[in-house]
C-alpha cells in the first residue's frame, strides 16, 4: 500500500485490523444495480483489495434472492420503502424500492452488509484504538545547574523539523531529577511505519456465528423535493446526507428545479484521510475547501439546483443576529473569533451576516453534520426560532444516534443543558479535542438516515412526523434502535431553553421573552415566521 494510499485508512484503523479488511474475499450474487454500485463504493472507502470475487469466498452477498444460498452468505432483500439483512434464509418479501428512496436505502442496507461481514470475518478490534503515540523520554538533573524550573518551560524538542509536544514532571523518586516527555505521532516523519507494526493484542479467536436479522422500513414519499435546505458541516456525515439527496432527486429523473441548497462549513483543507468516508471527495479535492467542494458537485449534478455555500460556521452570531434588528451586540466567543481571523475569510468564500440571516430566514430546514454539542444546541435555538424541522446525527467509532426535532423538543430537552454547554470538538482531526476513530460504515449509516428523512421533509413535510424522533446503533449489535427521547428541560419554549443553556457561556446574549406572540416579539424585534407546515 502506498503512503498516500495508507494515509486514506488511517482513521480506521483504531477499530478495524486494516489487513485483515483488505484481503477480505466477499462474493456477490443477485442483481440490483443501485445496491451493487453502493456495495462496491463501501468496499472502496473501507480499503477492500478486490470485490468482488468469484473464488475462495470468505462470504457471499446474495441480492433479492427467493432461494437458499449453499456457500455462507448474508442475504439483502429490498422492499419498497425499507430492506431486510439476514444471515439466514428466510421468504422475506422482495419488492421494486420507491426511486427516490432506492439509492440512500442501498447505501443504509450496503453499509449495515459491510459492518455485519466486519463482524463476522473477525475484523473488528476487541479494543478500539482512538490514537497511537510513541513518546521518548529524558530523564534531566537540574541540580547542578543554572537551569530552573521556569526555564525548563521553555525548553523545546523536536523529531528532525518538526516540533514535539513536550510534557513535564518531577521523577519523585528523591532524586530531584525531572522527567520530559515528547510525543510522536502517527504522521512524525519516518515513524509511520514503527508504530504501524506496534499493535495490541488480545484473544480475538471467538468468532460471531450466531443467526443475524434485521429488517428497516421508512415512510413513503414520492414527490420531488423543493424548498430551502440549510447544511452545517459537510465532512463524513455532511456528505453522504447530500450524496443521499442528489442520487435521490436524480433517481425519479429530477435537475433540482425549486430547490435550493446553501452549505456551511469553515473547514478550508479537504485531507487525505477524509476520502474513507467522506463521500463527495476525491484526490482531486485535497486543500480545497469542503464547502466549495460539495456546492460544486451538487451543481455538477443537478442542473437546476440553486445552490450557495460558505465556507464559515454557523454558531452564536447568526443566533443573536436572528433574535435581533439591531447591530449585534453579541460578544461572541473568543474561539470563534479567533478561528474566523484564522480561516483569514474573503468576500469570495464567506457570507455576510445579512445574508446569512436572510438565508435562515427562508430555510424549511437544517441539517447538522458538526462535530461537536455545543454547536448542534446553537443549530437547535436556530431551528427553534425559526419553527422549521431541525436534523442531526452525531457518528463515532462504531456507534452514533440520529434525532429529529420538530415542534416539540430541542438539544437541551433531549441531552440536557450541559450537552449545549460543551464545546469540545469530537473529531477524527488532529486538533480534536476528544480523538476518534472513524469508519465509513458509521458516517454511511447515519449520513444516509439524514439524508432521506431530508428528502422526506423537503418532498412531504407531514410526513416527517412518521419517522421516529430517535434512534441508535451500535456496530457490534449492527441494528437501529428507535428510542423514546428523555426530556431534560421544563416548558416548551425551546429558544428559551437554548438561551438558558448558552447563558453561561455568554452573559451578553440577547434574550427573547417568549411569552409575547410568535408572530413579533416587540421588545427587540425579532420575527418568529409561523410554521409552513401545519
Amino acid at each position: 500500500m502506498s503512503p498516500t494510499e495508507s494515509e486514506k485508512y488511517s482513521r480506521q484503523e483504531g477499530l478495524v485490523h486494516q489487513p485483515r479488511v483488505e484481503k477480505l474475499r466477499i462474493g456477490l450474487k443477485g442483481t440490483n444495480p443501485l445496491l451493487e454500485e453502493q456495495l462496491i463504493l463501501i468496499s472502496k472507502h473501507l480499503g477492500v483489495k478486490e470485490f468482488p470475487v468469484t473464488n475462495d469466498m470468505d462470504m457471499e452477498i446474495v441480492i433479492d434472492s427467493n432461494k437458499k444460498n449453499e456457500k455462507k452468505s448474508l442475504y439483502i432483500n429490498m422492499k419498497e420503502t425499507g430492506f431486510n439483512l439476514s444471515t439466514e434464509f428466510n421468504t422475506a418479501e422482495i419488492s421494486k424500492t420507491l426511486a427516490l428512496l432506492a439509492p440512500g436505502l442501498s447505501t443504509l442496507a450496503a453499509a449495515m452488509a459491510w459492518q455485519e461481514i466486519l463482524k463476522r470475518q473477525n475484523c473488528i478490534r476487541s479494543i478500539p484504538i482512538m490514537k497511537k503515540y510513541a513518546t521518548v523520554q529524558f530523564r534531566v538533573n537540574t541540580q547542578f545547574t543554572n537551569i530552573s524550573e521556569d526555564d525548563l518551560a521553555g525548553v523545546q524538542a523536536f523529531h528532525g523539523d518538526q516540533r514535539l509536544a513536550l510534557f513535564s514532571e518531577p521523577c519523585n523518586d528523591g532524586t530531584g531529577h525531572v522527567r520530559l516527555t515528547a510525543r510522536l505521532d502517527l504522521e512524525s516523519p519516518n515513524l509511520s511505519e514503527t508504530l504501524k507494526s506496534v499493535d495490541l493484542k488480545i484473544d480475538e479467536s471467538c468468532v460471531v456465528e450466531e443467526p443475524y436479522s434485521f429488517e428497516f422500513t421508512i415512510p413513503h414519499v414520492e414527490k420531488l423535493p423543493e424548498g430551502n435546505l440549510v447544511v452545517a458541516g459537510v465532512g463524513g456525515l455532511g456528505t453522504w446526507s447530500l450524496y443521499t439527496l442528489f442520487r435521490g432527486v436524480l433517481n425519479v429523473g429530477g435537475s433540482g428545479k425549486g430547490l435550493n441548497i446553501t452549505i456551511f462549513d469553515p473547514d478550508e483543507s479537504i485531507e487525505i484521510h477524509n476520502l474513507n468516508r467522506q463521500v463527495l471527495y476525491n484526490e482531486a479535492h485535497v486543500d480545497r475547501p469542503k464547502a466549495d467542494c460539495a456546492a460544486e458537485i451538487l451543481a455538477s449534478n443537478l442542473s437546476d439546483l440553486n445552490v450557495g455555500f460558505g465556507v464559515q460556521a454557523l454558531g452564536l452570531p447568526e443566533l443573536d443576529n436572528l433574535l435581533t434588528h439591531v447591530e449585534s451586540e453579541i460578544k461572541s466567543d473568543e474561539d470563534d473569533v479567533d478561528l474566523l481571523e484564522e480561516l483569514e475569510l474573503t468576500e469570495n468564500n464567506s457570507l455576510s451576516a445579512d445574508e446569512v440571516k436572510n438565508i435562515l430566514k427562508e430555510a424549511d430546514l437544517i441539517l447538522c453534520g458538526v462535530d461537536n454539542l455545543n454547536a448542534r444546541g446553537v443549530l437547535s435555538g436556530i431551528s427553534s426560532h425559526l419553527n422549521i424541522p431541525f436534523i442531526n446525527a452525531g457518528a463515532e467509532n462504531f456507534s452514533g444516534q440520529f434525532d429529529v426535532f420538530q415542534e416539540s423538543g430541542c438539544m437541551a430537552c433531549r441531552y440536557g443543558a450541559d450537552s449545549v454547554r460543551d464545546k469540545r470538538i469530537t473529531s477524527c482531526q488532529e486538533d480534536g479535542d476528544v480523538p476518534v476513530a472513524s469508519i465509513v460504515t458509521t458516517t454511511a449509516i447515519f449520513g444516509a438516515l439524514e439524508g432521506l428523512s431530508a428528502l422526506t421533509a423537503l418532498s412531504e413535510m407531514s410526513v416527517l412526523s412518521q419517522w421516529p424522533t430517535q434512534a441508535i446503533w451500535g456496530g457490534r449489535s449492527n441494528r437501529l434502535q428507535s428510542l423514546q427521547p428523555p426530556h431534560f428541560m421544563q416548558g416548551n419554549d425551546h429558544v428559551e431553553h437554548i438561551l438558558q443553556a448558552l447563558g453561561d457561556l455568554n452573559s451578553n446574549l440577547v434574550k427573547v421573552d417568549m411569552n409575547t406572540p410568535l408572530q413579533s416579539d416587540n421588545r427587540n424585534g425579532a420575527v418568529k415566521k409561523e410554521s409552513k407546515h401545519q
